[in-house]
């Protein structure tokens, strides 16, 4: 992160903001909405809520962010694209340049390896929250407030690190292909071919580079760029230095407040 500060300004930090909101904003607001219908499908007629399986949760947020990030893949490639790029280019220009050597197609470029990462993302995060945050109030832990949240979302955190990271960085290095000539970057046939070449030539560790900024990111911090492997980005392949939105604690503990003052109940 400092590197990048230094070689290229404070502000390319703050690189592809404007497609990261929009990918947030758009991806974040589709999987809360059909979670709940997708759980109640997979759980099946007149299972009550509370009684829903973990397993069945997991399952429905991982569906929720596959489908949500389909729709949403062109902003992701804009974004990992912005960011790795020299300067400060433009979502017009980006857009021309993406259009013009791969086609309508280059936009869903990794689309596997994203649909994987925000189904495990999704699956850890939407699906063990709820998970969670039910075990602890059917067990009494603690009632349905601020602290069931606070420790959900917690918990909610790690497990997403832990599983989304290796998926996160085989996504962004598919990504970072699309409309770029640059032949320094590896040059992946497809998810299972980045995975093995990872592996083969970086060792298993190349999959959890920024393990713990991610970590943090997602348990607790908010408001500053992922530092998510962070190199500038003329001398390696990056991982990923999306902006952090709001992450898991603040993230569902914002959305718990929301929905209570919008419906007057939790969720």
């Amino acid at each position: 992160m400092w590197a990048i500060a230094r070689e290229e300004g404070s502000l390319s930090l703050w690189k592809g903001i404007e497609p990261a909101l929009l990918r947030q904003i758009s991806y974040t607001s589709v999987s809360f909405v059909i979670y709940a219908p997708i759980r109640d499908l997979i759980a099946g007629q007149g299972v009550r809520k509370e009684d829903i399986p973990f397993h069945l949760r997991v399952l429905s947020g991982g569906c929720a962010g596959g489908i949500s990030i389909i729709l949403m893949n062109p902003t992701d490639v804009i974004k990992t694209r912005m960011q790795a790029s020299r300067g400060q280019p433009s979502i017009v220009s980006l857009l021309k340049d993406v259009y013009r050597s791969e086609g309508a197609l280059g936009f869903w470029r990794g689309w596997s390896p994203n649909v994987a990462r925000c189904f495990v993302g999704n699956a850890a995060e939407i699906g063990c929250y709820d998970g969670f945050k039910n075990h602890i109030i059917k067990n009494n832990v603690f009632s349905d407030g601020p602290m069931a949240h606070f420790a959900a979302s917690g918990g909610a955190g790690i497990v997403s690190a832990v599983f989304s990271t290796p998926v996160d960085v085989v996504k962004t290095r598919i990504m970072n292909q699309a409309g770029t000539a640059d032949q320094s970057l590896p040059k992946y046939k497809g998810v299972v071919d980045a995975f093995l070449r990872i592996s083969r030539h970086e060792g298993f560790g190349a999959f959890y580079k920024g393990f713990w900024p991610l970590a943090f990111r997602k348990v607790l911090w908010t408001g500053m760029p992922n530092a998510h492997n962070l190199t500038p980005s003329h001398t390696a392949p990056q991982v990923n230095l999306s902006l952090s939105t709001p992450r898991v604690v603040v993230y569902f503990m914002a959305y718990e407040r929301a929905l209570k003052a919008i419906t007057g109940g939790y969720s």
